[in-house]
């Protein structure tokens, strides 16, 4: 009984739904003006209608998947750009390139023609370019060799300008001048290098390095050079001493430590400071030379120069110069005894490889350094001498301060 109503009620079904296609079919006929042969017979009409739909659930399951496989693709290529057809496109990194190229060319040129500081100035500019259309895609392998490229000549350019400048007497103004060319050469590296491209920075580097040395070096030879003359060129000295106190950087003389009392170049500062000091006071009443001299005293290390010149200008003052004298000859004495050398005093006096005369006495001239710096195997001092004078001779002069 169950079975039989179930079977009624397909049937039902079934014919339902043969009846509304039924309907169908008959408003097709009329509206195609009951032209009935180009639809065909409406059990063709069943059967067609029922193979188009299942045909068209087929279409959209496909255009589900073409979708999916679309959608999939693209997250897997997130560096990928659609133009208006919807193609896929990349960066053309050759193209972005191309301007930063063609000013590296005339780099090149420059470079070429010897016009180095153009071409310095001019390469850094490029590798600043390269940098920054590179932004953000750091490293651009495309770039990687023009980069090194571009480095090169500015490595090059900076050297050759500063060696133009190294045939000329040093001074301040050319230490800065040859750090203006060269600091922002290596400062680039360092920037290349942490973008991370490939230069080769060893020679510029080195230079680098070598601007200090290479100007202490000038300096000290120079001062070295006046006591080869009749006399001590004060005026001249000076001037070289002083460009080499003034050379410096961030504000801190860097040519030598000026707490390093025993520093060659340090050495032959405070003797020709002590030198263009004792000239200034001959000028001065002998009341303010005595003041002068005795406020510099312990800067020049208790220089013999200036303890005899407190001497003559104290005594005319009438001023009481008893422990400057005692400080003199006590220095005098020291050295002989250490040294084997004998300073004489009096103006004229014969100098020998035993004994010199005060003002051709080379105080600054340290025996116990380097050997390329030593100007007379017998006329100077020794370190421990030096010790023993900054340690001794401030208690000579004043007692009562060094004891507080």
């Amino acid at each position: 009984m169950i079975l039989l109503i179930i079977f009624l009620l397909l049937v039902l079904c079934a014919g339902g739904y043969v009846g509304y296609r039924y309907w169908q079919y008959q408003k097709e006929v009329e509206d195609s003006g009951g032209e009935s042969e180009e639809i065909g017979s409406f059990w063709d009409y069943l059967l067609n209608r029922k193979a188009e739909d299942t045909d068209s659930d087929d279409d959209s399951d496909d255009a589900d998947d073409s979708d999916t496989v679309s959608d999939s693709d693209d997250a897997d290529n997130p560096d990928a750009t659609s133009d208006a057809e919807g193609e896929d496109t990349a960066p053309d990194n050759a193209a972005i390139l191309a301007p930063v190229d063609e000013q590296l060319e005339a780099v090149k040129t420059e470079y070429e023609a010897a016009s180095y500081t153009n071409a310095l100035n001019d390469s850094i500019g490029v590798l600043e370019q390269y940098m920054s259309v590179g932004e953000g895609r750091h490293p651009m392998e495309e770039a990687q060799d023009h980069i090194a490229e571009a480095f090169s000549i500015a490595s090059r350019s900076a050297i050759e300008s500063s060696r133009i400048l190294e045939s000329q007497q040093p001074g301040s103004a050319i230490y800065e001048q040859i750090c203006i060319y060269v600091d922002p050469v290596v400062e680039m590296a360092d920037t290349l290098t942490q973008a991370g491209y490939t230069v080769d920075s060893q020679e510029i580097t080195d230079y680098s390095d070598g601007i200090v040395p290479m100007f202490r070096e000038k300096y000290i030879q120079i001062i070295n050079s006046f006591t080869e003359r009749d006399q001590w060129s004060r005026d001249e000295a000076w001037t070289y001493a002083e460009q080499a106190y003034k050379t410096q950087k961030d504000g801190k003389t860097v040519l030598f430590d000026v707490t390093d009392l025993d520093d060659p170049l340090r050495l032959r500062y405070v003797y020709c400071f002590a030198w263009i000091t004792a000239k200034r006071c001959e000028s001065m009443t002998p009341e303010d030379a005595f003041e002068n001299l005795t406020a510099v005293l312990e800067e020049t290390d208790y220089n013999p120069l200036l303890l005899q010149d407190i001497i003559t200008y104290g005594t005319t003052a009438k001023k009481d110069v008893s422990r400057y004298q005692a400080a003199y000859d006590a220095i005098v004495k020291k050295i002989k005894e250490e040294q084997k050398f004998s300073i004489v005093k009096e103006s004229g006096g014969v100098s020998s490889a035993s004994s010199a005369e005060l003002r051709k006495f080379w105080y600054f001239n340290d025996l116990s350094g380097d050997a390329a710096y030593i100007v007379d195997s017998n006329n100077g001092t020794t370190q421990a001498t030096r010790d023993w004078i900054r340690a001794n001779v401030p208690g000579i002069i004043d007692p009562d301060a060094v004891a507080q």
